[in-house]
């Protein structure tokens, strides 16, 4: 087997994890960024009905 040829299997199973584990990484980032702003709609619609509330009792 050539050195080269050796190189580029231990390249490979040394980038592979790591691509596995960025591409993981990323997904994760992902769903915490569209849980966020699901959850600031939520808050902006909750703020809006607290402003509703207080115009009416006033």
């Amino acid at each position: 087997m050539s050195i080269s040829r050796r190189f580029g299997i231990q390249a490979t199973v040394v980038f592979v994890p790591i691509l596995m584990l960025f591409c993981w990484l990323f997904a994760h980032e992902w769903s915490a960024y569209t849980k966020a702003d699901e959850a600031l709609d939520s808050f902006q619609s909750f703020r809006l009905t607290l402003l509703a509330m207080e115009k009416v009792s006033a």
